[in-house]
């Protein structure tokens, strides 16, 4: 595990607490500190088993978009000898972007101005970032889909208006990602399969090993999705 002296957490709900059951089983909290009673296979991989001293910043809000997300960085001021530390930033964002977008009355019709706002929105993002801190390790995740596919949620919300846009913003997001030499923890690719099609032994992306869902209220991660991104996490950082 590298060692860092302060982490940043940025972004939405795929990286708190909230909905992991418990406070410290979110993501971005497992990865700065495992619960060792809930997760043992992670015992002694976490960021202050590496560096005891590190510092943790959470800045992820549930429903945050990238609007909020610039807001906190812009209000992000370290401290001199915090700034010129190691730094780690983890980013989870785009999807409220994404809901706010599919919800509007023209979708389709509002992409090709939405996601060029989205690209230049998130590359000041990052390039506020790479200013504040020396040299920050950022890790980007890109956005899961909870319906496998289908365009229908858990509760029966139909979705699939806003499949193809979904689409859009991972490729903008692995494209930015490319663009600032920042890392990407493909979340999408991991979770399929763990969505509202978990037990269907005819999807293609069917796990028999491990046939769990990892989701609650339609798209926020449950415990183990939680913890998966955790693990993403930890992925890109090796």
């Amino acid at each position: 595990m590298r060692s860092f002296d302060l982490y940043v957490a940025l972004g939405d709900s795929m990286s708190i607490d909230t909905y992991a059951g418990a406070p410290g089983l979110g993501a971005a909290s497992l990865l700065f500190r495992n619960d060792d009673r809930v997760w043992p296979q992670f015992r002694g991989v976490d960021l202050v088993s590496a560096s005891p001293e590190a510092r943790f910043i959470m800045r992820a809000e549930d429903g945050d978009t990238s609007v909020e997300m610039e807001n906190a960085i812009d209000a992000l001021w370290p401290e001199p000898e915090i700034a010129a530390g190691r730094t780690l930033v983890t980013i989870t964002i785009g999807g409220n972007d994404l809901l706010t977008l599919a919800a509007s009355p023209d979708p389709l019709g509002a992409a090709p101005t939405f996601l060029p706002a989205l690209s230049a929105r998130l590359s000041r993002c990052l390039e506020r970032l790479q200013t504040l801190y020396n040299k920050p390790l950022i890790v980007l995740g890109n956005i899961y889909d909870p319906t496998d596919g289908t365009g229908v949620m858990q509760s029966g919300n139909d979705l699939s208006v806003g499949m193809p846009l979904l689409a859009a913003v991972n490729r903008l997001l692995a494209e930015i990602a490319a663009m600032h030499d920042v890392r990407l923890a493909d979340t999408h690719a991991r979770f399929l399969g763990h969505g509202v099609r978990h037990a269907d032994r005819a999807f293609t992306h069917y796990h028999g090993e491990d046939p769990s869902g990892w989701y609650v209220l339609d798209i926020e991660p449950n415990a183990r999705g939680s913890s998966e991104i955790r693990r993403l996490f930890l992925e890109a950082i090796a």
